[in-house]
């Protein structure tokens, strides 16, 4: 087993829907979260790719999890059909994307006005109304 981390998940996932609509497979979608590496925009979609777009057989998520292949297989399938995760066909497995993927922060996209003026308190007054500091006493 790989050296454990801490990664997101979006906490709503808590809703009634998606405990519904998720059921059981709820650990292959928090695996394929934790496994996600990259995340890009497609249209207006947010997708995870996983492990960078490695393919990746059925046996390798039952082994992590502890599963059979079928029962993994079956909860792919239900992550598919509940538009989830998107899957490409490899020759030796699957490519795996996360829909909506929220793992990492998306970088703002604002931009500052370095020219505008800033109320920013003056140093050299807030030193006199507050009396020294140390940096104006002096050693004789």
């Amino acid at each position: 087993m790989p050296e454990p981390f801490y990664f997101p998940i979006h906490s709503g996932l808590l809703s009634p829907e998606h405990r519904e609509q998720i059921g059981a497979a709820i650990w292959e979608f928090i695996w394929f979260i934790s496994k996600t590496t990259k995340e890009f925009q497609e249209g207006d979609e947010r997708l995870g790719i996983v492990l960078g777009g490695k393919p990746i057989k059925y046996s390798e998520i039952a082994d992590d999890l502890g599963l059979g292949e079928s029962t993994v297989k079956k909860h792919v399938n239900r992550l598919k059909k509940f538009k989830y995760i998107e899957t490409k066909r490899a020759p030796y497995g699957e490519i795996y994307y996360v829909k909506n993927s929220k793992k990492f922060k998306p970088k703002r996209q604002t931009q500052i006005d370095l020219s505008e003026e800033r109320d920013r308190p003056k140093t050299v007054q807030r030193q006199t109304n507050f009396g020294l500091c140390n940096k104006d006493i002096k050693d004789h």
